[in-house]
């Protein structure tokens, strides 16, 4: 053995580097995002946002059925020739794809005269098209997730983002409305896959193999499945919202459920990408998933458990302050999605573990009933208005954090799990932050403390609270976590490296 060549990055570093990758990719996009968006906020009208909501729920329905599971299925499914596995998921996409387009495309209509708003039809035509721009880099992004490559997302991703958002920024400054919003989004998704493609390009070529099409295609069923349930259990409350209160409702929901699930969706899910395929590769070593899970899942609560209290407390001041006094009707709706979005980062992990570990259809199972509940809850309380479908979502969220969450501890009964353990000190933590800074605001409050200086003292005493909290209520000590030093100056460090990449990515000037 010739001991002068360096040894390859093992599993555990690959995933700590592409996760530092990621956060610095996403902290990048999504603060531009966010400076994007507090302006089209004030551009634009709830109304606006409401039949953009719409289209975009549409994209991502467009997204996930042009796919049919086929991109889960090719990163779980092992074989000597990765390439081949690819290649093969290619051809089924191809066709999946096209047929997807035809029923989208034909279907707009009926969705717009459904929801009541015949002028939705025409966007969502437009908004189908996209789903043809993922196959130019089918490939090429499957290479890079089943290598656990996802630094090599970094310029795409974020040169996708400049382009889009400026878009959106000039198209809202001359009067387009939501017009503005919808073709930002599809040139995000088209500029994307352009640069993706120019990274790494990939031959045009349609390799087939029976075999691998068929393993492809058992687990890519129920992985197709389980994302339409996901689909529907979280985008399904906007179509039922337009149909009773009109498309400016649908607006003030869609800034509440963003806001209020905006750490799952924009950090929880982008680290389960990565996690997806780290325990695709140890699913026969349970030892070392149990380990993964029990990190994971400690990591989530640190992090999401203080952002839903800060939010629940400061929304009355942080909406209107940041996006004016007209988004005012969000704040109720916001604080109240809170706990659904906390409940929904808290499930992300046993979710995930199950994907990795192949449990689709055990999964998928268990989403028909969350979907079932979901379903019920809204007939039985359609009386209370939009209240009733947020209670409707959180109960059966609950429902869909419970079961997987058994799930995952029976498969790993060998090598106990209690997750309940695990996750209670940081609620009582966040509990505790939470009653401080209900007090300390009501003295800012009885002070006639102006807004921006409620916040600014606010969010760093909150802090504070908070690990005073967890030194309190800390079951486990965090840091006793098998290598969590390593981890976080592994991640800090691509974490930086990332962010410096995503700069030097901007255009000057």
């Amino acid at each position: 053995m010739n001991h002068s060549e360096p040894s390859k990055p093992g599993l555990r570093a690959k995933t700590v580097k592409s996760l530092g990758a990621v956060a610095g990719v996403q902290l990048f996009k999504k603060g531009l995002s966010f400076v994007v968006s507090v302006l089209l906020y004030r551009f634009l009208s709830s109304k606006d946002f409401g039949l953009f909501a719409l289209c975009e729920s549409y994209l991502m329905f467009a997204m996930i059925f042009s796919d049919m599971g086929i991109e889960d299925a090719v990163i779980q499914t092992q074989a000597d020739e990765p390439g081949k596995v690819i290649q093969t998921g290619f051809v089924m996409r191809i066709f999946f794809t096209f047929f997807a387009f035809l029923v989208l495309f034909l279907g707009a209509e009926y969705l717009a005269l459904l929801v009541k708003t015949p002028k939705l039809a025409f966007p969502l035509r437009v908004v189908s098209l996209t789903v043809l721009t993922n196959l130019i880099a089918f490939k090429t992004e499957m290479s890079f997730k089943k290598g656990l490559r996802f630094e090599k997302f970094i310029h795409s991703e974020t040169l996708a983002q400049i382009a889009s958002s400026g878009i959106a920024f000039v198209l809202a400054w001359r009067g387009y409305g939501y017009w503005s919003l919808v073709i930002s989004t599809i040139a995000s998704q088209f500029f994307r896959v352009i640069f993706l493609n120019l990274q790494k390009p990939e031959k045009l070529s349609l390799e087939w193999d029976w075999l691998l099409a068929k393993k492809i295609w058992d687990k890519s069923k129920y992985g197709l499945l389980i994302t339409l349930l996901y689909f529907a259990l979280s985008r399904l409350v906007q179509f039922f919202v337009a149909d009773r209160f009109g498309l400016s409702r649908v607006g003030y929901f869609y800034l509440a459920f963003n806001w209020s699930n905006f750490f799952v969706t924009y950090a929880v899910q982008f680290a389960g990408r990565v996690v997806f395929p780290a325990v695709s590769k140890i699913e026969s070593d349970r030892s070392r998933v149990a380990k993964a899970y029990t990190e994971y899942l400690h990591r989530v609560a640190l992090l999401a458990v203080p952002f839903s209290m800060y939010l629940v407390v400061l929304a009355p001041q942080l909406i209107p302050v940041i996006l004016g006094p007209k988004w005012q009707p969000a704040v109720s709706l916001c604080q109240m999605l809170c706990l659904h979005g906390l409940i929904r980062a808290l499930a992300a992990p046993s979710q995930t573990v199950l994907y990795g570990l192949g449990k689709f259809r055990k999964s998928f199972a268990f989403l028909l009933i969350e979907l079932f509940v979901f379903l019920g809850l809204i007939y039985f309380l359609k009386s209370l208005g939009v209240t009733g479908f947020i209670v409707a979502l959180i109960v059966s969220k609950a429902v869909g954090w419970v079961i997987p969450t058994w799930l995952v501890e029976k498969e790993l009964s060998q090598y106990p799990v209690n997750s309940l353990k695990i996750i209670l000190p940081y609620l009582g933590a966040g509990f505790f932050l939470m009653l401080g800074m209900v007090l300390l605001g009501n003295l800012l409050e009885a002070f006639r403390c102006p807004n921006m200086l409620y916040l600014f003292i606010q969010i760093p005493c909150g802090g504070m609270i908070y690990l005073t909290g967890y030194y309190i209520f800390h079951g486990i000590n965090l840091s006793n976590l098998t290598s969590l030093k390593i981890d976080l100056k592994t991640l800090i460090q691509n974490f930086l490296k990332s962010a410096v990449s995503s700069k030097s990515s901007a255009p000057a000037g």
